[in-house]
């Protein structure tokens, strides 16, 4: 009986002292999850459904329209806003788009400016122009207040409204 239990206890620590190895070197690889394809993932498997406010809710504003304005066009208004279609813009446009910055700071070389909605901000940075004598926008950024994935177009779209619809 004591073989027994002296076999058992083997195996046992056996079993453990693999298990605690540690992970292998080199990245993760997770080859027993088969990869999915467009096809396959819930959203283009089901169709998309609108989201409704549950009971008792209010429903969320209608959507309002930017006006048909060149200078909103050029960021893709009204349907394909981006951030990165805001580089080469320069500063006389970026005020024209947005209005004056909630923020600005001034460095050496470079400008930062921030426009603020109610769950985001837009970083701008803008650099010495050396051929106008004035500024341009060479980097620009979207990010939520709350740290998460920030919804570029809606936080375009809300600050443009903010500055070309105000109080609608």
């Amino acid at each position: 009986m004591l073989k027994v239990r002296q076999g058992a206890a083997c195996a046992v620590l056996a079993v453990l002292a693999g298990c605690g190895g540690g992970p292998p070197p080199g990245p993760a690889v997770y080859s027993h999850v088969p990869a999915l394809s467009g096809a396959e993932t819930p959203a283009a498997s089901a169709p998309a459904e609108e989201a409704k406010p549950a009971a008792g809710e209010p429903a969320p504003p209608p959507s309002r329209s930017l006006p048909d304005n060149p200078a909103l066009a050029a960021i893709g208004a009204p349907d394909d806003l981006r951030a990165a279609r805001l580089v080469g813009k320069s500063d006389a446009e970026v005020e024209l788009l947005f209005g004056p910055a909630q923020f600005v700071r001034a460095e050496k070389t470079a400008e930062i400016r921030q426009y603020r909605a109610s769950s985001c901000i837009l970083d701008l940075f803008l650099y010495r122009d050396v051929k106008s004598a004035g500024q341009r926008v060479e980097y620009a950024a979207v990010r939520n207040r709350d740290g998460g994935k920030p919804d570029e177009e809606g936080c375009l779209r809300a600050l443009l409204e903010a500055k070309w619809l105000p109080g609608a």
